[in-house]
């Protein structure tokens, strides 16, 4: 088994792979269908796929490596472990995906490179969809209007998504910069992936598609400004969001912190369910 860049030959058979995954990968999956130039795939002997990931400048790996559970684990780490050989691991940042091929990743790393991630967040990913296919519109509020954000209005959620990425996206040693963060936003805005909750003029709430698949979306971003929090708003934000990707035949995933117990009662009042661990893991740069 060997691990090679996808060519354009191996897409379809890439997108095929995926396709039974893709509520666990929704961010690689769109990486796929965006035919990026960092996409690697574990190829078998006879051209079969046991695996799909990337690895983005070096920095950050997701990936969708669902063999390890069979007989090929292995062959498996061992192409990892010539991968990596031949390659640097002086940038490499995050780990994200599904907590047991993070983990299979981490153990590789570990024992062949003596590389050890610095920090780990454990998270829930939640999909959505009732049994009953009903929105549960229970307590969220209908003062609130939900709107994508226009570029005009980019300096004014800017506070929110500032500290939305100090309380769910900062990690120990890492400040979060404010140029980068405006630029972040800045794009997202202008592919029309950030939708806002006001109430009159006031910008309250926000939350972004982060990723876009073929049945999926990822939901990230998610943040109410503290004083008007508990009162049904994100609720309202989130509802509109499965009402108007389920007229386009998507489903929402998302992934949260497994300790905030807050949200997870958010998200499973909305109609959300849990359905794997999904862990990322940080390096020293």
């Amino acid at each position: 088994m060997v691990i090679v860049k996808m060519e354009e030959q191996d897409f379809f058979k890439t997108v095929d792979f995926l396709i039974p995954y893709e509520k666990f990968c929704v961010m690689l999956f769109s990486q796929v269908l965006n035919k990026a130039g960092w996409i690697y795939i574990l190829k078998g002997n006879f051209g079969e796929i046991h695996g799909v990931f990337s690895w983005c400048g070096g920095r950050t790996i997701n990936h969708c490596i669902p063999d390890i559970y069979g007989k090929n684990c292995r062959e498996i780490e061992i192409a990892f472990v010539n991968f990596f050989s031949e390659r640097s691991l002086n940038f490499l940042f995050c780990i994200a995906g599904e907590k047991a091929g993070s983990e299979f990743i981490k153990d590789i790393l570990r024992k062949n490179f003596g590389c050890s991630p610095f920090f780990s967040i454990d998270n829930k990913l939640m999909e959505n969809g009732r049994f009953d296919s009903k929105i549960n519109h229970f307590r969220e509020n209908n003062q609130l209007l939900v709107s994508p954000c226009k570029m005009e209005e980019i300096d004014s959620i800017f506070p929110m998504q500032f500290d939305y990425e100090n309380e769910e996206v900062a990690i120990p040693g890492h400040k979060i910069s404010p140029d980068a963060c405006f630029a972040n936003l800045e794009n997202y805005v202008e592919a029309g992936a950030v939708y806002i909750g006001k109430i009159g003029k006031n910008c309250v709430c926000k939350a972004s598609v982060t990723a876009i698949g073929k049945g999926y979306i990822l939901l990230g971003g998610v943040f109410t400004v503290q004083k008007y929090r508990r009162h049904g708003l994100a609720k309202k934000l989130i509802n509109f969001l499965w009402e108007k990707l389920e007229q386009e035949n998507k489903k929402i995933t998302l992934f949260v912190k497994s300790d905030n117990i807050p949200a997870l009662h958010l998200y499973s009042s909305c109609g959300f369910k849990s359905f794997c661990d999904y862990e990322i893991l940080y390096y020293e740069k």
